[in-house]
């Protein structure tokens, strides 16, 4: 999760015990080094409650990172052929491109 958004959103951090080095998706490293905080959410999708950790790095333009821990707790639907990934919820709908298959951006809140 970038720090702009973390900020934005007016999110408390915690420090990690250990901090964690880290590359970025191209496998160079993050200029801004080490991570050394995260925090904890309750996300929801498909009515499916789980307290995510995000870490808490520089990620460029995007707001949230959502990879494997994610993707294991909420199975979204993949469609390969029209590059599109689904999560279906009474009261929610998401709809990622897979290009944009990790990054998720969060709109300024109200």
């Amino acid at each position: 999760m970038s720090p702009a958004f973390i900020k934005r959103m007016n999110l408390g951090t915690q420090p990690l015990q250990k901090p964690r080095k880290i590359w970025n998706i191209d496998n160079t490293e993050n200029k801004d080094g080490l991570i050394t905080h995260y925090l904890e959410l309750n996300v929801q999708t498909k009515g499916v409650r789980r307290d995510l950790r995000f870490l808490v790095t520089n990620i460029g333009n995007e707001d949230i990172v959502l990879g494997y821990p994610w993707l294991a707790t909420f199975e979204p639907q993949f469609n390969w052929t029209n590059a599109v990934i689904r999560c279906y919820d009474p009261d929610t709908f998401f709809h990622f491109l897979l290009t944009r298959l990790i990054t998720l951006r969060v709109p300024e809140p109200p």
